[in-house]
């Protein structure tokens, strides 16, 4: 009987120690969580993570940068900056670019205007060669969207990192994109 009851004793010591390790990592979890402001404890406004706690894709993260961005411009009250036609110059972002099945795919869209009458147009260059694809862009409920542009891989001359920029231009706006590196394989 004596050795039973020393089994369950030992058994017992071995439950609680492991208990305890695991109170001291979830404690320390949360602390860290805590003070690095990590879900659960974000704020909505800084967090890297959605509302749901996951990780945000870069398209939420874009679209998120774009919404403030035309928020500011909007607090501050600016004129916007026009060419020497007179459209606006607008900022465009782009959304995503990768390949899937050898096509290329890139969307783009402008955030700080919604209309319907605009040309989204694709240039990819690497050493002196440029391949440009073009689309018609369509109002979405707060932005500019372009369809989405597609371009075969086998219009590529050589592998290798490309940089894209992508153009939006209207009857009222017109804007370039900044430099996206794309690699084709």
């Amino acid at each position: 009987m004596k050795i039973h009851q020393k089994t369950n004793r030992k058994s017992l010591k071995i439950i609680l120690a492991l208990l305890a390790v695991l109170l001291l990592v979830a404690g320390g979890w949360s602390i860290y969580a805590y003070s690095e402001r990590q879900w659960p404890f974000a704020d909505s406004e800084t967090s890297e993570y959605s509302e749901t706690g996951s990780p945000q894709t870069p398209e939420q993260e874009a679209e998120e940068s774009q919404d403030a961005k035309k928020n500011n411009d909007k607090s501050e009250g600016s004129v916007p900056e026009t060419d020497e036609a007179g459209r606006t110059i607008v900022v465009v972002g782009v959304a995503y670019a990768d390949i899937s099945d050898n096509i290329l795919e890139i969307r783009a869209f402008t955030p700080s205007v919604i209309e319907g009458d605009g040309i989204c147009t694709a240039s990819l260059t690497k050493d002196g060669q440029t391949i440009t694809a073009s689309e018609p862009s369509f109002v979405d409920s707060t932005t500019s969207q372009c369809q989405p542009i597609q371009i075969n891989t086998s219009q590529f001359s050589q592998s290798g990192t490309w940089d894209l920029v992508v153009a939006y231009s209207s009857t009222s706006s017109k804007g370039t994109s900044g430099v996206t590196k794309v690699t084709i394989p």
